[in-house]
């Protein structure tokens, strides 16, 4: 006889697009960032941006956003099939940071 299974693996197949864009530099004491995850199968996203200003040698002061962006099939109204950030509990949040360096 054979023993039986006890623990069982099942792999989730999702597939995903990420895309980032990053400029150092701007105006000298500016960078500014963003990403942007994309699950292929429903086409929700989640987005983030942020800016950081290089206020002095010492100080770094950073201004972070992130967002979800609902699918397609929620945008036209359908309430059968949700997609994987349709039901993200906080659409937008931001976070201010302030990094001083001794």
């Amino acid at each position: 006889a054979e023993a039986p299974t006890r623990v069982s693996f099942r792999a989730a197949r999702r597939h995903y697009a990420l895309f980032s864009y990053t400029k150092p530099q701007l105006f000298d004491d500016f960078t500014l960032q963003t990403s942007c995850i994309v699950p292929v199968e429903d086409l929700s996203a989640l987005v983030t941006a942020s800016v950081s200003w290089q206020a002095q040698e010492w100080l770094q002061l950073t201004l972070f956003g992130l967002g979800a962006v609902p699918s397609l099939l929620r945008l036209s109204g359908a309430t059968t099939s949700l997609g994987e950030y349709d039901t993200v509990p906080l659409q937008a949040q931001a976070m201010f940071e302030a990094r001083a360096y001794f």
